[in-house]
């Protein structure tokens, strides 16, 4: 039988040099949010998860890619996703806005068919 339920989320985290002293407290969080969302249920059954991890704003991504990487596709595999986002550190750079890392991870992830940019 196919899950009626999916939920597809993109976690966008700032890896410039802002977030120095923030990067714990941020993956932290947003590990919590992964973890509710596995507690969730639609007509009594537990949807199915995947999501994508980017990270944006550090020197060690490519300007060429708008100072953004996609570190996972979506994913349905928590273990290999929490290794990844813990994993991330900060790494200088400047302060970016986070909209083309959400425009970017839309086009990646293309969540929405038909979705056209």
């Amino acid at each position: 039988m196919i899950n009626e339920a999916k939920i597809q989320v993109a976690i966008l985290l700032d890896t410039s040099s802002s977030m120095n002293g923030l990067i714990d407290q941020a993956r932290s969080r947003l590990w919590n949010i992964v973890n509710t969302l596995t507690t969730l249920k639609f007509k009594g059954k537990t949807p199915e998860i995947e999501i994508a991890l980017y990270e944006y704003g550090n020197n060690g991504i490519s300007p060429e890619k708008n100072f953004i990487r996609q570190v996972a596709p979506l994913t349905g595999d928590l273990e290999l996703l929490s290794e990844k986002l813990f994993a991330l550190t900060t790494n200088g750079g400047s302060e970016y806005c986070g909209d083309k890392a959400i425009n970017q991870s839309v086009v990646d992830l293309t969540i929405l068919k038909g979705y056209t940019m």
